[in-house]
């Protein structure tokens, strides 16, 4: 469903679309210092995507980074909390909005878990999409602007508490998503 990365320096392949964003207000005033650097697009602004969600796998990264002097803890991104914070939106020429998110991670047993992210870390946050898609119902052929957010609402899960609260978001930017067989415009 989606992979996850703490490093200090991401990596951005090659042809890739990286995507600044607004830093959170919640975040910001709170001085928690957790940041939204950017959304990467490894596979372009182009999505092939068809009826039933065949298509092409599409990768979003979201970048986050502590940007304050103390550490902040996250919900670890593979439990069933984590899995709930991260979501990317699609939003056509008439406005109307198609939520991409991991799906529901089940609670199996024990604890949830969480990581600290050190002063000036940043995390990668992996969502292969084409997994996240409806099938019965995936966004038709057109333009789109995406945008990506990180939020959560829950401090404190059984015996972990001070887990960082708010949200934020990245800038938008322009996709195209086109039918399975359609060929790329000329340049």
């Amino acid at each position: 469903m989606f992979k996850l990365i703490a490093m200090l320096a991401p990596a951005v392949g090659l042809g890739a679309l990286a995507l600044g964003a607004v830093r959170g207000r919640a975040a910001e005033a709170a001085g928690k210092g957790l940041e939204f650097v950017r959304l990467d697009l490894p596979d372009g602004d182009r999505w092939v995507l068809g009826e039933g969600a065949v298509g092409r796998p599409f990768l979003a990264r979201l970048v986050l980074a502590n940007a304050g002097t103390r550490p902040i803890k996250l919900w670890e991104p593979t439990d069933a909390e984590g899995a709930a914070c991260p979501k990317v939106v699609l939003t056509d020429a008439r406005g109307h909005e198609t939520v991409l998110r991991p799906r529901p991670v089940p609670r199996a047993a024990g604890v949830p878990g969480a990581r600290t992210l050190a002063p000036g870390a940043t995390l990668d946050i992996e969502l292969e999409l084409l997994r996240v898609v409806d099938e019965d119902a995936p966004p038709p052929p057109g333009d789109y602007t995406i945008r990506a957010s990180y939020a959560n609402t829950l401090a404190a899960a059984f015996v972990i508490d001070g887990v960082w609260t708010g949200s934020i978001a990245s800038e938008s930017h322009r996709i195209r998503i086109v039918p399975p067989g359609a060929r790329k415009p000329k340049r």
